[in-house]
């Protein structure tokens, strides 16, 4: 075999080997993180369909193990809730770089009529609250996040509202 032949060779088996690890890396990635950060209760009550839990307080935990790449949405009940916004800045602290909370919440989502998953009995989820006038720069609003879920494939486009 001539060294054109042998150099190919190789290639085709460096690819057999390291392309399947990338595949297999990038299935298991998620393509964004929506993070529930109440209490287990609230979360099995009602939670915004694709999120997943993560308690506040074992959330720098957690995230250790996250892509810092990967956007990251945060929400808790409503905009009288401050665990949204407090989980942001923390995983802003720890270097990830596409952070947002979703100050509405698990209620103003279901207000909106937006997927939620779960029996939805909490009392707090039929509250209306106003919309507080100031926000930062990241926070995200219902029809924003929504979008970017469709955007990335966590919902099914029949769920459009």
């Amino acid at each position: 075999m001539n060294f054109k032949g042998m150099f190919l060779l190789v290639a085709v088996i460096a690819l057999a080997v390291i392309m399947p690890a990338c595949w297999w890396k990038s299935k298991d990635e998620p393509s964004m993180r929506i993070a529930n950060v109440l209490s287990a209760t609230l979360y099995d009550d009602a939670h915004i369909t694709g999120s997943i839990h993560v308690p506040f307080e074992e959330l720098e935990k957690i995230a250790t193990s996250w892509n810092k790449d990967i956007p990251v949405v945060t929400y808790c009940s409503n905009y009288a809730c401050s665990a949204s916004a407090s989980a942001a800045r923390t995983l802003q602290r720890m270097g990830f770089s596409d952070v947002h909370a979703y100050e509405g919440g698990t209620a103003e989502w279901k207000q909106l009529g937006y997927p939620v998953t779960g029996k939805a009995e909490q009392g707090y989820l039929e509250h209306k609250m106003e919309k507080p006038d100031e926000h930062d720069d990241s926070v995200i609003e219902a029809k924003d996040l929504l979008a970017m879920m469709h955007e990335k494939g966590l919902l099914e486009d029949e769920a459009a509202a």
